[in-house]
């Protein structure tokens, strides 16, 4: 009886849809069908090169697509790498210029979607590798400060849990035993020197040295007026230049057997020292001012053209960077080098960690560099000898506290400490 009753139910439910369906198709208000049978679609697009041809930097990549039947409006192309979406900057109907998406794997396939065709157009076994990696195996427990870096691409960094000095090998893997050790809390400023002896700047009087191949920093030179040491470089004849805590520059040649700093330039009153950098014949520094007049220039980029071996030329100003990136919110600036090509590298400690200017650098634009994959601050920089450029993150956030190699793409300019 029962099934009797759910057989008669099933009945006419399949007779009241079948009702509707009839209806429908008659009702002359119903709305038409859209598909179209006889709709090919647009041609689909077709991949025909890709360029870099077999790899590129995740994150900031610029990848060149060559190929056919894309659409001219950017909106209507989508690139895809396994999946993650790409960021188009181009489109014409043979060529997309796409930004690779963070993502690092050895084997991505390349997909082109064009709204209106029905099929992707591929690209198999592409390769995105990072730009920025993790070195020397730290993680955010080590307090690291100065680095310096020798002729071989050993890179020293300070660390101020046991007063030490750190070695990272070209590998990457970080010497288990210190390199040296130094008995003050930190070294603010390293570089490596002629005869492969290391110089630290420590905001003090004094300069140190650590010997050659490693050991106890001691005390070599103090600086003029107890004068505090912020930072320093080498340029080609030896000369040591350092400064800090008062608007000058001072110069000691370290292969001649020179006793004492002299005075070779001066800044405007109350600008300190932060950081310097020997290039193309000059030594340029970054400037803070730490006085109460808020009509000067508070923070700036300053050069003097090296003469010859004991003099400097005129201070020039190079950019005034408070009034070149918005005044007070400008970032802060920690530190300066320059690729072989000219191209002046800035690390500062917030909105952006790394910024690029060209040649002459006056006036021209300020740009953000890596910010896809790299996050402020950096606190210390140092160029390799090669392409690659060390940062020291001394970040806030623990997962980013960490020294990383920045693949830079270029050659960096020489540091003449490291050749004497």
């Amino acid at each position: 009886m029962e099934t009797h009753r759910m057989k008669t139910k099933l009945l006419f439910t399949v007779l009241g849809l079948t009702g509707i369906l009839l209806w429908q198709c008659s009702e002359p208000n119903y709305p038409d069908n859209i598909y179209d049978p006889n709709e090919q679609g647009l041609p689909d697009p077709v991949i025909t090169s890709v360029s870099p041809a077999d790899s590129a930097f995740s994150g900031i990549g610029i990848i060149t697509i060559t190929g056919q039947h894309f659409s001219s409006d950017p909106e209507k192309n989508l690139v895809y790498f396994n999946g993650n979406r790409g960021s188009l900057q181009s489109a014409t109907e043979t060529e997309l210029v796409v930004q690779a998406p963070n993502l690092v794997a050895d084997s991505v396939k390349i997909q082109v979607a064009v709204i209106g065709a029905y099929n992707f157009a591929e690209f198999d076994h592409y390769k995105l590798y990072p730009p920025v990696v993790e070195w020397g195996n730290f993680d955010h427990f080590f307090a690291l400060y100065a680095m310096a870096m020798d002729s071989l691409e050993n890179l020293y960094v300070s660390h101020s849990d046991d007063r030490d000095i750190l070695r990272v090998f070209p590998n990457g893997e970080r010497d288990p035993n210190p390199y040296g050790t130094h008995s003050f809390l930190k070294a603010d400023a390293m570089r490596m020197g002629p005869a492969g002896e290391l110089y630290i700047a420590r905001r003090y009087k004094s300069i140190y040295k650590v010997p050659a191949g490693g050991g106890a920093a001691s005390s070599w030179k103090n600086l003029p007026g107890n004068v505090k040491a912020y930072d320093l470089d080498f340029d080609q004849y030896g000369n040591l230049y350092t400064g800090g805590r008062k608007n000058e520059l001072y110069r000691i040649n370290v292969l001649n057997g020179e006793s004492s700093f002299a005075t070779v330039a001066t800044y405007p009153t109350d600008v300190h020292v932060n950081a310097i950098r020997v290039f193309d014949g000059y030594v340029y520094i970054i400037g803070d001012y730490i006085g109460t007049d808020t009509t000067v220039i508070q923070d700036g980029i300053w050069r003097n053209e090296i003469q010859d071996a004991t003099t400097l030329g005129p201070t020039e100003l190079v950019i005034d960077w408070g009034s070149a990136m918005g005044g007070s919110d400008a970032p802060i600036l920690n530190g300066i080098t320059f690729a072989e090509d000219g191209t002046m590298i800035l690390a500062c400690d917030n909105v952006a960690a790394l910024y690029s200017i060209d040649p002459p650098y006056t006036g021209q634009p300020i740009t953000p560099i890596y910010t896809e994959v790299l996050d402020p601050p950096a606190t210390k920089i140092t160029w390799g000898n090669g392409n690659y450029l060390y940062v020291n993150s001394r970040s806030s956030d623990d997962t980013k506290k960490r020294i990383f190699r920045v693949d830079m793409v270029k050659q960096g300019a020489p540091y003449y400490g490291r050749s004497l």
